[in-house]
């Protein structure tokens, strides 16, 4: 959805996908080129799209996804909704990846590996939300598929960087 914020930047258009929950989470994504179609949320999920957490824009060639994958928070209040939307975003992904190539990208609130862990962010590993071993999973899920995690390819020993 288009919105009338204060937001230029000089050669870009922009589309953003909002929380019903006012400050809460959303995307955006700015681009050049015209895409052909513009999604907002999963179709078949409706019960979480309400916090504007995925845009897909379809081109000739792929499509763009810009996702925030929800965290399942320190005492894991949200992790039944966590793996819901890992499943939804497999399922969808699955069913792009079968019409033609998907980039995806943004926020997935997992640490895959230990050396994915911001070194700060080590104690209490084995019970910390975002390195679950469902979470991870879900990101296991992802590669599977046919996804490459960028960083970790060009960089498959690198520490200290959130990834």
């Amino acid at each position: 959805m288009d919105i009338p914020i204060d937001f230029q930047l000089s050669g870009y258009k922009s589309v953003w996908n909002f929380s019903k929950r006012k400050g809460y989470s959303g995307t955006a994504i700015l681009f050049k080129e015209k895409p052909i179609y513009i999604q907002y949320g999963f179709h078949n999920y409706q019960n979480i799209n309400d916090e504007g957490r995925i845009i897909t824009l379809e081109y000739p060639l792929f499509f763009v996804v810009n996702v925030y994958v929800p965290n399942s928070q320190g005492t894991l209040d949200r992790w039944y909704y966590r793996l819901d939307w890992d499943t939804a975003l497999l399922e969808y992904l699955s069913n792009l990846y079968t019409r033609k190539p998907a980039i995806i990208g943004d926020d997935f609130n997992v640490a895959h590996n230990y050396i994915d862990i911001y070194p700060e962010n080590t104690t209490n590993i084995e019970n910390q939300a975002g390195f679950q071993e469902e979470e991870r999973g879900g990101f296991d899920n992802l590669l599977e598929l046919g996804f490459v995690d960028v960083f970790r390819f060009i960089h498959p020993t690198e520490r200290g960087f959130y990834t």
